[in-house]
C-alpha cells in the first residue's frame, strides 16, 4: 500500500477509473457541496479534500490501464461534476481554450487512432446514466452539455448527481468570470495537491479494506452486506481463473 499527495490532474495518468458495483450510489447533499465550494473559493489557503483508495487492475495486452475506486467516489464524482459545471459556464471562447485540457482529464480513447472518446470515470450502474449525461460527449470537437430546459427540470426528486451539477452551476453563475477561471485553473493545477491517493497492491484485499472503512462510518445495510459478500466470492473465483 502506498500513499502520496496528488492534484485532481492525476486522472490524466489513468486509462479508466471504475467505481465497482459494491459501492453505494452517489449520496452527497447540498451541505456537502456548499462546504466544498466555500472552501475552494477561499483562494488564500491550501486545501485538503481527503483521500482516494485505488487498486490497479491487471491490464490485458492492448487494453488501457484500469483502476478500481475502493473508497472516495463521492469526492471524485463531486470534483468531476464541479469542473464540468465551471466549464459549461465559460464563454464559448473560453470553452474552446479549455476543451483539450478537460478532455485529457475526463475522457480517454481506447486506442490512439479511435475517433470517439469514452468517459474516463466508469460509474456504477445506479448513477452511470446521470453521470455520463452531466460529463457529456466530445462531438464535432466540442464537449456537450445540458440544455437550459434540462437544467430547469432538475429538482429535489432528481438524481443526486443532477442536483449536484445544478447546485454548482447556479452558485458559480453568480460569481465573476475571473473567479470561475481562477477556480478552474486551481483545480487543474498539477502543483495543487488537494487529495491523497492510496494505491493498493495485488496482495491487498480491497473488499476487507472497504468493509473496514465503512465499519467506522454509516453502517452497511443488509443488502450492502449480502452484495459485498457476493462480490468478495466473485473476486475470489475470478482470481483463481487467471
Amino acid at each position: 500500500m502506498e500513499a502520496r499527495a496528488y492534484s485532481f490532474t492525476f486522472l490524466s495518468n489513468e486509462g479508466t477509473v471504475v467505481i465497482p458495483f459494491f459501492q453505494r450510489g452517489y449520496v452527497w447533499k447540498e451541505e456537502n457541496w456548499s462546504d466544498l465550494l466555500t472552501d475552494l473559493l477561499d483562494f488564500n489557503k491550501n486545501h485538503f479534500l481527503g483521500s482516494l483508495i485505488l487498486k490497479e487492475q491487471k491490464a490485458r495486452v492492448g487494453e488501457p490501464k484500469e483502476v478500481l475506486v475502493i473508497d472516495g467516489q463521492q469526492r471524485l464524482t463531486t470534483l468531476s461534476v464541479l469542473v464540468k459545471a465551471i466549464y459549461d459556464l465559460f464563454s464559448p471562447e473560453m470553452r474552446k481554450n479549455c476543451k483539450d485540457i478537460l478532455t485529457q482529464y475526463l475522457f480517454y480513447k481506447k486506442h490512439a487512432t479511435d475517433k470517439d472518446y469514452g468517459i474516463k470515470i466508469h460509474h456504477s450502474r445506479i448513477d452511470s446514466e446521470h453521470f455520463y449525461k452531466i460529463i457529456g460527449q466530445v462531438v464535432n470537437d466540442e464537449i456537450s452539455q445540458l440544455s437550459q430546459n434540462e437544467r430547469d427540470i432538475i429538482d429535489e426528486n432528481s438524481n443526486r448527481i443532477f442536483q449536484c451539477y445544478k447546485y454548482f452551476w447556479e452558485k458559480l453563475s453568480e460569481e465573476t468570470e475571473k473567479t470561475r477561471i481562477d477556480l478552474f485553473n486551481r483545480l487543474l493545477d498539477s502543483e495543487n495537491k488537494i487529495i491523497v491517493l492510496i494505491g493498493l497492491e495485488d496482495k491487498d484485499n480491497e473488499q476487507s479494506i472497504f468493509d473496514s472503512i465503512n465499519s467506522t462510518g454509516v453502517r452497511l445495510t443488509t443488502t450492502d452486506i449480502v452484495k459485498n459478500t457476493l462480490f468478495a466470492r466473485a473476486m475470489e473465483l475470478f482470481d483463481r481463473s487467471i
